[in-house]
């Protein structure tokens, strides 16, 4: 199965199996990782879609982890003040609100702010 049909299958998420979408992003990871190393914009994207349904999950901590990956990757390729950043900066400061953590919430909202001027 190729990576993009796994990716859409991740996307069960969307149906409340937030373990089926885990099994599935992580494959189809796993092989662009292999494809296209640690850094590549398919890799970033699976780690984005992971911060997600951990999210969901309410896995809180594997969510901000799987969302730095995404940004680390993000600053790498498009530098600190990019548009390319804004889902990322936005959904690390949704984890943080629902967190309850407002200081690190309004942090990234503001990034995520900036980001978008640019």
């Amino acid at each position: 199965m190729s990576p993009p049909v796994m990716a859409t299958l991740g996307m069960c998420m969307n149906s409340g199996n937030f373990d089926k979408s885990i099994e599935t992003h992580l494959k189809a990871m796993q092989i662009r990782e292999k494809l296209f190393g640690t850094s590549g914009s398919e890799v970033t994207q699976s780690y984005f879609h992971l911060g997600r349904v951990y999210r969901e999950k309410k896995e809180y901590t594997t969510s901000l982890a799987y969302f730095g990956k995404a940004l680390q990757n993000k600053l790498e390729k498009y530098g600190p003040e990019h548009k390319e950043l804004v889902s990322v900066y936005d959904s690390i400061s949704e984890v943080y609100f629902m967190m309850g953590n407002k200081v690190q919430g309004d942090f990234y909202k503001g990034k995520a702010e900036e980001s978008s001027k640019h």
